[in-house]
């Protein structure tokens, strides 16, 4: 491979590197204020915590939590916070970490979907629209709805 192809290839890593932390930052932006947004409109008083990134999911799980099973819902912003820690510790252990990704990935889709049954239309299509598309422009869609009324 001659000097100029590596350099255009180069060129076009470093490119395409640039837009994804572009768009990185701009999806957890989108996501903080739509999640912020979303709390203090049910009159949560920590809704500032949707802008620390693990603990995002905290006011994640108090959104969700009338859509919870029963054993989940005292504290469910702080047990939504555990489960993923705790996948993220298990992510270090050798076979248990094959388990500790399905769990996460399928706890991670199941907290989508019950973000858009709550506050959105059609959450089943979007769920999979969004699984489709590995959840790119998932922060756009939670950001386009935060104004909605919470469906109970």
């Amino acid at each position: 491979m001659d000097d100029q192809a590596t350099a255009g290839l180069l060129a076009l890593s470093a490119g395409a590197i640039i837009i994804s932390l572009i768009w990185a930052i701009a999806a957890y932006l989108l996501t903080a204020f739509a999640l912020n947004a979303m709390a203090k409109r049910q009159g949560a008083e920590d809704a500032f915590l949707a802008f620390i990134p693990i603990v995002q999911l905290k006011v994640w799980g108090d959104l969700v939590e009338q859509k919870l099973p029963d054993f989940l819902k005292p504290q469910a912003g702080w047990k939504t916070v555990w489960i993923v820690v705790g996948c993220i510790i298990l992510n270090l252990i050798p076979i248990i970490n094959i388990l500790a990704y399905i769990v996460s990935i399928v706890f991670g889709i199941w907290l989508m979907y019950l973000l858009l049954e709550r506050y959105g239309s059609n959450a089943v299509l979007f769920t999979i629209l969004h699984i489709i598309t590995c959840s790119v422009f998932f922060p756009l869609h939670v950001f386009l709805i935060r104004k909605n009324e919470p469906h109970y």
